[in-house]
């Protein structure tokens, strides 16, 4: 996991969180549709095939974020819907401003076990077995 990822981790549990969402959010507009998901549950799966369906471009990891980028780093997307609307992933939970979504909806069951082996093979968990990864969460509710 990158430096950079594990930093933007750490500030999203701060008071930093609400001017840092604000600000990944200038720019949009109401033509712009948005692809919203909890982690882990296809979200960039639909992006690689809507990415090729709309724009026939051929889709990978370098193109994707330019197709359909992730919210924040959304100001050069290729407008790809009618009204030059944009595709943009988030994960952020609802908002106002997302007038057009798609809301992607997986079984916890699959978002958990694909949490877990995330997780465990870049090295962020100190717990090794999905029994003592699952009953935290399980008690959370």
């Amino acid at each position: 996991m990158s430096a950079f990822t594990q930093f933007r981790g750490r500030i999203a549990r701060t008071r930093l969180r609400s001017p840092l969402v604000w600000l990944r959010h200038l720019g949009l507009d109401t033509a712009d549709v948005y692809l919203a998901s909890y982690p882990r549950s296809g979200n960039t799966m639909l992006r690689f095939i809507l990415a090729e369906v709309l724009s026939g471009i051929p889709s990978s990891f370098d193109s994707i974020q330019r197709i359909v980028p992730e919210i924040g780093v959304h100001v050069h997307a290729h407008p790809l819907l009618p009204g030059g609307g944009r595709l943009i992933k988030t994960h952020e939970p609802y908002r106002r401003k997302y007038q057009r979504a798609i809301y992607i909806v997986r079984d916890v069951r699959d978002v958990m076990l694909s949490s877990f082996a995330r997780e465990t093979a870049v090295d962020v968990l100190h717990i090794r077995t999905l029994d003592d990864y699952v009953r935290p969460l399980c008690r959370a509710g």
